[in-house]
């Protein structure tokens, strides 16, 4: 029995909108207890090392027992590890660049096996039910803007300290869904030997993907100073954002369809492209008409290169290992490119500026282009 496409959306929606509230408002949390810059972002890294190993292990353990349990576990971990912070824990032990290393560990662990895992549900919805996966993405982004909007009046109002806190009931809701999420089946008996990592099948996918999400480094992490140091202001900073998440909402609702008409792999080629044209426009060009326009582009660079990944990896993924190779995309793009593109990032950053780190972002999104044009 597959879960109902209401509760994949819904997982979506709250799913998501935990990272609306990670990305902006957990660095600051770490600085409120004294972190100096380097130490922010060596917990920011620790934090991207465990959401690779977390989604691997995850996805290894769902092929061998089923996804049931492992949901079960991870979602139920999240919010558990999320209770040490609102303890005296962090002012007791004087939590430094090691505590928090160590919290972000567990938390990552946690946070990056559910998502991969759920991709692999969704995507045999649509195989053997036609559920339209775009459409049901789609949530996750409403879920983003919503968490993202509560959380800034929260931490406005309560300070950096309130990041557990708002958190806290998004992750209660992921675990309220546990029963909606279970199948009747798991994906291998225990009797039955688990198939091979599909390492060599999904290397192509793999590798495109850590040069689309490495590409994104510099804008997820220094996009809004970037404008803010070409003189706009918050609020223009915080429109530019939104539009950008709005083109994706409004792509999703299309993407299934744009998938049967051009194909996967072709989809995939176009954003990476069109991450190169983003990225180089926002090293060159301070108009606030170019950025608009430019942020519209994220329905590309993000949306419909998420979807044609997925979807690629629903074809290729041999028998007996759907979770696995899920697993290593999101391990290898969203954790390991994600964690080198941000690192690297801030080094040209602190050397170079804002307009060169967007330019190797332009050189890491070609290369992505050239690995996919030649191996998918």
């Amino acid at each position: 029995m597959t879960p109902s496409p209401v509760a994949i959306a819904l997982f979506y929606g709250l799913y998501f909108a935990v990272l609306g509230i990670v990305l902006p408002f957990m660095p600051p949390y770490f600085a409120s207890w004294g972190l100096s810059a380097i130490g922010v972002g060596s917990v920011i890294a620790a934090f991207q090392v465990a959401k690779s190993f977390g989604a691997l292990i995850g996805g290894g353990a769902a092929d061998r027992w089923g996804r049931t349990p492992v949901l079960a576990f991870t979602l139920v971990g999240a919010p558990l590890a999320t209770l040490l912070l609102l303890t005296d824990l962090p002012q007791i032990w004087g939590w430094g660049i090691l505590g928090f290393s160590l919290w972000v560990t567990l938390f990552g662990l946690m946070r990056a096996a559910p998502l991969p895992l759920v991709e692999t549900i969704a995507m045999t919805g649509v195989r053997e039910q036609g559920w339209h996966y775009g459409r049901l993405r789609l949530w996750g982004s409403v879920g983003f803007i919503v968490a993202v909007l509560v959380a800034g009046v929260a931490v406005d109002r309560f300070g950096p300290r309130a990041f557990p806190w708002v958190i806290l009931p998004f992750l209660m809701g992921l675990v309220l869904l546990i029963p909606r999420l279970r199948e009747a089946t798991p994906a291998t008996s225990p009797s039955q030997k688990p198939a091979p990592w599909p390492i060599r099948e999904a290397a192509p996918l793999v590798a495109a993907g850590f040069f689309m999400q490495a590409s994104h480094g510099a804008y997820y992490g220094f996009f809004s100073l970037a404008m803010a140091q070409r003189g706009y202001s918050a609020t223009l900073i915080g429109l530019f954002w939104a539009i950008g998440v709005l083109a994706e909402v409004g792509l999703l609702n299309y993407a299934d369809q744009l998938v049967r008409r051009f194909s996967a792999a072709r989809l995939l080629l176009w954003a990476l492209l069109l991450a190169v044209l983003r990225w180089t426009g926002l090293a060159m060009f301070d108009a606030i008409v170019v950025i608009l326009m430019l942020q519209t582009l994220h329905a590309a660079t993000f949306a419909i290169f998420h979807v044609a990944a997925v979807n690629l990896a629903k074809e290729r993924a041999p028998e007996g290992t759907e979770s696995r190779f899920q697993s290593l995309y999101s391990a290898g793009s969203f954790g390991l490119g994600g964690g080198v593109g941000m690192f690297s990032a801030g080094f040209i950053v602190d050397g170079a500026g804002y307009a060169p780190a967007f330019g190797v972002s332009a050189a890491m999104a070609l290369a992505g282009w050239w690995v996919a044009r030649r191996w998918l």
